[in-house]
């Protein structure tokens, strides 16, 4: 049996990170103060969540409440409210964090889960403790009527969702950074810093450890610079946009959301079939932003199958709009006038009236026609 001792633990440090969870939530803060806290939740968390699954192995609940709350607190306080753009890229980053971290606890802690010792490779707080409590389980099948959120493959998935924010985000602010060196002639001043005496915080470099933060200006200054940084080394490593090592990560991480529904969920459960689907869609859109059209097609091919059995026309018009650009890249003139004249179809319907602009895709199903007789 546990020790007395370490089954109080987990009570202390689920006081000290919801603490800070609600300091954040409670009146606004400077964007720095806020990101020092947060990252002191992080690690608290993510202590909670390791220690509640060492302590009952494959009875997740209670970490799940625990992330549940830990969460909770940022949908509560939408940050596209409470932060300036230039804080928004380094917000999505740690909800990635949160979401990676904890899929690969409970995969390395719940028979489930399939990956052992997984738990060590998780980014932020997540990297040096997964090892201690990751131990190798036989893979099972999660008990009849298991809520998908005590399932990796849910929060593998939100994690895909929130590197995806981070990535348009990102697009935003490197724009806002170019705009604004366009109108001064230049980048403007940067700021050199260095980390700061605590969790979280920077000063400037050449201060001393115990000066005071750098102030929002600074701040944010720097974090634009840090985000164009990024965009750039991405851009010259991928040969696209900026985004590109950001959509290899949501792709993997779709990946592994998809690979963990496939064991642990039943295609025959409620909602099942929308949820394959989903998940399918997103990772075709994300070969799509990533150029490989090849992939992307045969991806959206697949889930428009569902999608017409099923009569969900909303889905259906907009992944037949992919499917039509995936068919112009790679030059598929009769795949591309039918997947046009079936949208120009759907826009006439009832159904699909609110999806389709039933004027255009007839003016492009024409346009198709006349390609698809000069190219005879």
């Amino acid at each position: 049996a546990p020790h007395p001792a370490a089954e109080a633990t987990p009570g202390i440090y689920t006081a000290a990170a919801n603490g800070c969870n609600a300091s954040v939530a409670g009146a606004p803060r400077p964007v720095q103060e806020r990101a020092e806290r947060m990252a002191v939740a992080e690690q608290l968390h993510y202590k909670v969540c390791a220690l509640l699954l060492m302590l009952n192995p494959g009875q997740p609940a209670e970490a799940v409440e625990q992330m549940r709350y830990h969460m909770s607190v940022y949908k509560r306080t939408p940050p596209a409210r409470g932060l300036p753009r230039a804080a928004l890229p380094a917000h999505w980053q740690w909800v990635t964090r949160q979401h990676q971290a904890f899929a690969e606890l409970l995969a390395a802690r719940v028979s489930w889960g399939g990956l052992g010792g997984a738990g060590a490779g998780a980014a932020g707080a997540a990297g040096t403790a997964g090892a201690a409590f990751a131990a190798p389980a036989p893979l099972s099948l999660p008990p009849p009527g298991t809520p998908r959120t005590h399932l990796p493959g849910f929060y593998y998935h939100a994690a895909a969702s929130a590197t995806d924010e981070r990535r348009r985000t990102l697009e935003a602010v490197v724009a806002m950074r170019e705009d604004a060196a366009a109108e001064e002639g230049g980048v403007g001043h940067e700021v050199e810093v260095a980390e700061g005496t605590h969790i979280g915080t920077l000063r400037r470099v050449g201060a001393a450890p115990s000066d005071v933060c750098l102030r929002d200006d600074e701040y944010l200054r720097y974090m634009c610079t840090v985000h164009y940084a990024q965009s750039v080394t991405a851009a010259a490593g991928h040969g696209g946009g900026g985004g590109g090592d950001l959509i290899r990560a949501t792709i993997e991480l779709l990946t592994k959301a998809h690979e963990h529904f496939k064991r642990t969920v039943s295609p025959r459960s409620g909602g099942s079939t929308r949820l394959f689907a989903s998940l399918i869609s997103q990772l075709a859109t994300g070969h799509l932003h990533a150029g490989d059209f090849t992939s992307a097609r045969r991806l959206f091919s697949s889930v428009v199958l569902v999608y017409r059995r099923e009569g969900w026309d909303d889905l259906l018009g907009t992944t037949l709009m992919a499917l039509k650009d995936c068919a112009r890249h790679l030059n598929l003139r009769k795949e591309h006038l039918e997947t046009c004249l079936e949208l120009a179809a759907l826009g006439n319907s009832r159904e699909g009236g609110g999806v389709v602009d039933a004027a255009a895709a007839m003016a492009a199903a024409q346009a198709a026609m006349v390609n698809a007789a000069e190219g005879e």
